[in-house]
């Protein structure tokens, strides 16, 4: 199969099955998934369409297989009989997949969309029990490029 790399293999990890990687092809012909060299687990992957330079850690190993392969992880799966190869899973994969949903900055859109559902709710609360909110303890921003708008006095 095109989609799966063939790496170091510690844990003796099976491909998945040829339905299921021909069904994760036809979804996206960019995702690929190889055994984890770290853990016994697979690595979902997605090739990237532009040259980043990754540099492979000695910690994490699979770094090196993300490198070599100029690919962007997407997800874990774990070995059968944990994962059942099917549908779910595609989709499961999907909702991990940042590509997916057009790159990093309309993932950065709809995280901002959460915001202000949970800014909304946390509104409601204060009115239907009658409190103030003064501060929260987790700022509501997923970006580093939003800090300074958490910090406005």
């Amino acid at each position: 199969m095109q989609n799966f790399i063939s790496t170091e293999n510690p844990f003796n990890l099976a491909q998945p099955p040829r339905h299921f990687m021909a069904a994760m092809f036809d979804m996206d012909s960019h995702l690929v998934i190889f055994p984890s060299i770290e853990g016994p687990t697979y690595q979902v992957a997605c090739r990237l369409q532009y040259t980043r330079h990754v540099k492979p850690s000695a910690r994490h190993p699979d770094t090196k297989v993300f490198a070599q392969y100029n690919l962007h992880p997407v997800c874990r799966l774990l070995p059968s009989p944990y994962t059942r190869w099917g549908p779910k899973v595609l989709q499961d994969i999907r909702a991990f997949d940042v590509d997916a949903v057009g790159g990093g900055d309309k993932a950065a859109d709809i995280l901002d969309g959460f915001d202000r559902e949970r800014t909304e709710a946390v509104e409601q609360w204060a009115r239907r029990f009658d409190l103030s909110i003064i501060a929260s303890c987790r700022p509501l921003f997923h970006h580093p490029s939003r800090k300074p708008l958490a910090e406005l006095p």
